[in-house]
């Protein structure tokens, strides 16, 4: 999940491939740790030369210590790839939101299956089937899910065919490997906690 910072724009203290050292704030501008950048969260960036012939869009991981902004990942860039760009000039760096930072979440219905994958950008999960046996919910990544989740049994037959839900890989649901709704029209709401799994 990316975090996000008001109006900041900064200039790097060096040229180069490497992470991006806070030197100053662009006039107008403030820079993470003043924008209250939180020390480990992760920012997405727009990097640019002054006449914009070379750019980079991309996320890292902001350090509270060494004021450093590193290029995790780059997503796009003036050259046409995905490799951090050479600047020759030290570039201006602003925290940005990209379209698929805001969340066009949906409602998903199921209607059919016994095993479902969760959409990344699913707000509520309404279980709405006539069940013939119990339903697996498997949920993505937290650090891939857009949004919170509400899962809802819509048909009321939870009591009777239970719906799992599991989190992905290692991650948990408030400590648990799954979490169960057993009862008529039950519901959970599952909030995010990135890298952990999701809480109730």
């Amino acid at each position: 999940m990316q975090s996000f910072l008001d109006i900041t724009r900064f200039r790097a203290a060096s040229t180069g491939t490497g992470s991006f050292v806070v030197s100053s704030a662009v006039q107008g501008y403030q820079t993470p740790a003043s924008a209250g950048a939180v020390d480990g969260d992760t920012y997405r960036y727009r990097a640019e030369n002054f006449d914009l012939s070379e750019w980079e869009v991309g996320y890292g991981v902001y350090s509270v210590a060494t004021l450093t902004l590193t290029r995790a990942t780059v997503l796009y860039n003036s050259n046409g790839t995905t490799s951090a760009v050479n600047f020759t000039t030290r570039p201006q760096v602003a925290v940005v939101a990209l379209a698929r930072d805001i969340p066009k979440t949906i409602d998903l219905e199921i209607t059919s299956g016994v095993a479902v994958n969760v959409d990344n950008d699913a707000s509520v999960v309404r279980v709405n089937l006539t069940a013939s046996g119990p339903m697996i919910l498997n949920m993505p990544l937290s650090t891939d899910k857009i949004c919170d989740t509400l899962v809802a049994d819509w048909k009321g037959e939870a009591g009777t065919y239970n719906i799992t839900v599991n989190p992905s890989g290692s991650e948990k649901i408030q400590g648990r490997s799954s979490w169960v709704i057993a009862s008529d029209y039950g519901s959970i709401y599952l909030r995010r906690v990135p890298g952990v799994g999701y809480a109730i």
